[in-house]
């Protein structure tokens, strides 16, 4: 049996592999010239369509300033609007656009096929194992239901 202290050494060792596996797929192919910072902050606009520029650093892990030039390119390449929050005018509220959507699908589909190619490899039975420990680890660290992950698709 695995202990807890085991399977938290292999999460925290595979996770940083893939993270630069799919940065290593962003930079060969430069799928709408996005950096992986980019990818991450539209994936993340849009599961929360409305989130503050503090909400979109903390989630992404940058100050404010970073986030903010960050956006500023974004807004200019109109993928993200910026507007002010109705009831208050200190409130940035970051909206992904049509274009930011379809960037971001473009993005998306590009990294699901590579891993798709390298899943391939697994039998059907390795790919069930796969795709449950995935559905465990989800809905283990999905904060407060606003951190969400994209639904599967065919």
């Amino acid at each position: 049996m695995t202990s807890s202290r085991q399977t938290a050494a292999l999460v925290m060792d595979i996770v940083p592999l893939l993270t630069r596996l799919m940065r290593k797929k962003f930079r060969e192919k430069r799928v709408g010239d996005l950096s992986m910072a980019q990818f991450r902050t539209l994936a993340f606009l849009d599961a929360n369509q409305g989130a503050s520029l503090s909400d979109a650093a903390s989630h992404i892990g940058l100050g404010l300033p970073s986030m903010s030039r960050l956006v500023d390119a974004l807004v200019n390449r109109k993928l993200v609007t910026r507007a002010t929050h109705g009831g208050d005018r200190r409130r940035v509220c970051l909206t992904l656009t049509r274009q930011g959507k379809r960037e971001l699908e473009e993005a998306h589909k590009h990294a699901q096929a590579y891993f798709t190619d390298k899943l391939s490899e697994l039998s059907d039975e390795e790919r069930d194992r796969v795709s449950e420990t995935m559905d465990l680890l989800c809905k283990l660290f999905t904060l407060d239901g606003r951190i969400s992950a994209r639904k599967p698709t065919e």
